[in-house]
């Protein structure tokens, strides 16, 4: 005669007490090791992480770099936490373009320094908009950017830059449409702009009527603009004051 199947014949609490302690002690050290293996891959992916940020940093460094702590933060893998990156003492665009490359692997970045250091003059720097499109391509997230004394023609290359709030563009030497085109950076809410350099001839675009009013006129189209630094050379009728509403202007000074 065959015996009928019986579902609770042979499950777990039908055995031995012997039989049910083994089997435990055996699926104790299966989920132990499981999680032991998954603790260490962990770390070890920390420490990879860990190594390449603080060789993406040397490297950076080793190009004239500067990098900005966030105060005492430190970033998930324990690496002192970065806010921002200059490069305001490399005087050569390969080398910013290669600090940019090394830097744009580092996370948390959300400032960027461009201005060269200890200089007023319009182009002084070496980053012009073929270095910005590069480093378009590698920082997503900046929110502050200091183009002071570069070589901008057009804001219209800054425009990918969805995130940036403040910004500074004085003493580059934009043109007439490259001003008209502030007109694109609708995420910025404080821009610094103005031409302070001495050396310009009175006689130059920078200082006339039609500058001013064109400038004025692309500030009225900037969606969320609240605020402007203009420099000494920029001297506002009441009239153009008056156009420009509500925007706060406040006398700006070169760093």
């Amino acid at each position: 005669m065959v015996q009928a199947y019986n579902p609770t014949r042979f499950s777990i609490p039908t055995w031995p007490a012997w039989a049910q302690m083994v089997v435990a002690c055996f699926a104790g050290a299966l989920a132990g090791g499981y999680i032991s293996a998954k603790v260490a891959v962990s770390r070890s992916d920390e420490s990879i992480r860990q190594q390449m940020e603080m060789r993406a940093i040397d490297r950076f460094v080793s190009l004239g770099g500067e990098v900005l702590r966030d105060g005492d933060k430190l970033s998930p893998v324990g690496m002192p936490a970065l806010r921002g990156l200059g490069v305001y003492t490399i005087r050569s665009a390969s080398d910013v373009r290669q600090a940019i490359l090394y830097g744009g692997t580092l996370p948390g970045i959300t400032q960027l320094h461009f201005a060269p250091f200890g200089v007023n003059r319009v182009g002084a720097g070496v980053t012009d908009g073929d270095v910005l499109r590069f480093a378009n391509r590698n920082f997503k997230n900046v929110e502050y950017l200091d183009l002071s004394n570069c070589r901008i023609q057009d804001a219209s290359v800054i425009q990918p830059m969805v995130d940036l709030k403040r910004l500074r563009l004085g003493n580059n030497p934009l043109t007439k449409n490259g001003v008209e085109s502030l007109n694109l950076l609708d995420s910025v809410v404080e821009l610094w702009i103005g031409w302070p350099d001495r050396t310009i001839s009175p006689d130059s675009m920078y200082r006339s009527a039609e500058l001013r009013k064109t400038l004025v006129k692309a500030l009225t189209e900037m969606d969320k603009l609240q605020k402007v630094h203009l420099y000494d050379d920029i001297q506002l009728t009441q009239s153009e004051k008056a156009q420009l509403g509500e925007l706060e202007l406040v006398k700006a000074y070169m760093n």
